[in-house]
């Protein structure tokens, strides 16, 4: 019994041997560390130079990629550069209201002859009597001196305009589908009044009537106060309101 009990303790401690060695060899190459090739790898701190940044957030790559070192940001430049150049510039309307005919920057001797009015001092008093402040805002709003509209069956011309101005004007002269110009009444101007050019009952009325649709072409022509005339042709097209 003795003889085997030994023969058993010796062939067990050969197993727990066998078995330690085993472990070691497994283990082994786990405690050996890999080298670190300093050259390859970069540090974990920095970013490649051509790296895409990723959104901490979804993790997908950025649609926008890091602009390579040098790179001053022309490429984006000539691409805007490019685009503004589809964006064409488009010439004015053709369709203008009003076309200048004439303006006499002096006073008209003949038109002083002809009409038999004269030339006025010429006073800036900030409430707009005299072609002195009056003729910047006419020059400024050409378009809207005259104006058409359809009512009632008929063309009515109307000149509304031109009578909130008229303190410094002598005369309106109006010419339709190329008659002569004649000349269209308006209000006296009253300087004496809070609103000199305020239109008043009994004034009349600003427009003329004519057939429907055969106003077409019309000539105003203006005689300012310092005796200077402006002159303006419109088409219905350019002046036609609803």
């Amino acid at each position: 019994m003795l003889e085997v009990f030994l023969l058993m303790f010796s062939a067990s401690v050969h197993s727990l041997a066998a078995v330690d060695n085993v472990a070691a060899e497994t283990a082994a190459p786990a405690l050996v560390a890999a080298p670190l090739d300093v050259a390859q790898a970069p540090d974990e701190a920095e970013t490649p130079e051509n790296a895409v940044a990723t959104s901490p957030e979804t993790g997908s790559e950025d649609a926008v990629a890091a602009v390579p070192e040098g790179s001053t940001g022309t490429a984006a430049v000539e691409q805007e550069t490019d685009t503004a150049k589809e964006i064409a510039v488009l010439p004015e309307s053709t369709d203008e209201p009003a076309a200048p005919l004439s303006e006499t920057p002096a006073p008209d001797t003949d038109a002083e002859q002809s009409t038999g009015f004269a030339a006025e001092p010429q006073i800036a008093s900030g409430r707009f009597l005299t072609a002195l402040e009056v003729r910047p805002i006419l020059n400024a709003t050409r378009g809207n001196w005259i104006s058409v509209r359809e009512f009632g069956g008929q063309d009515l011309l109307y000149i509304s305009h031109l009578w909130a101005w008229r303190c410094g004007l002598h005369e309106i002269r109006v010419g339709v589908n190329g008659a002569a110009p004649e000349v269209w009444q308006m209000p006296e101007c009253r300087p004496d009044q809070p609103a000199p050019a305020a239109v008043l009952d009994g004034d009349g009325l600003p427009y003329r009537s004519f057939p429907r649709r055969s106003v077409q072409l019309i000539e105003v022509h203006l005689l300012y106060d310092d005796m200077t005339t402006a002159q303006l042709r419109f088409n219905r097209a350019g002046i036609v309101i609803p």
